[in-house]
């Protein structure tokens, strides 16, 4: 009796350690990475959003979006957009560098009269900034200082459907950009 009772236990200890052995098998295999033309959409999707957020120290960042709040709040009555730091670069987990270039536009009606980008830049390295208003186009270079540097380009329009701003920071720029819009005979 003893004899059938042990056989039984010893029976029951390898089948429950082969399931121990299955489970723990196929938990690593689910956390294993397979490569299979079957794989998922969601296998599928780009990579993760890059690491780095700003490329100047914290101090610096505040200090320049000060500077453009203090000109908007200086210039309330003709203010028409403002656009806080961001960087020149971001960095992917892998440590590759991207340029950030800046492209935006605004397609509400801009009235007839005199419109004023202010672009401002603290770091290293230049920026190649453009204004349009309809047909109307002025672009500048821009270097960036430890400090802030700034430069307003203007444009005259009769009015028109879109205006945009495109901001392109050169390869080796490591800064913070940031600009406001203003219509000063508004």
């Amino acid at each position: 009796m003893n004899t059938r009772l042990a056989t039984k236990t010893k029976a029951a200890i390898i089948a429950a350690a082969i399931s121990l052995l299955a489970l723990a098998v196929g938990l690593i295999w689910m956390m294993t990475p397979h490569g299979s033309s079957n794989d998922s959409a969601a296998s599928k999707q780009p990579a993760k959003a890059p690491v780095s957020e700003h490329v100047l120290d914290k101090r610096s960042v505040t200090k320049l979006d000060n500077a453009v709040q203090d000109a908007v709040e200086l210039n309330r009555e003709s203010f028409r957009a403002s656009f806080n730091a961001r960087p020149s670069y971001q960095t992917d987990e892998t440590g590759k560098r991207k340029t950030m270039s800046i492209l935006d536009t605004d397609s509400s009606p801009w009235d007839a009269g005199t419109y004023q980008l202010t672009v401002y830049c603290m770091g290293s390295g230049t920026l190649n900034a453009s204004f349009s208003i309809g047909e109307q186009y002025e672009d500048r270079t821009v270097s960036c200082t430890d400090d802030i540097a700034q430069e307003t380009l203007t444009i005259r329009t009769e009015g028109a459907s879109e205006g945009q701003v495109s901001i392109a920071p050169s390869e080796d720029s490591v800064s913070e950009i940031a600009y406001w819009i203003n219509h000063p005979n508004n």
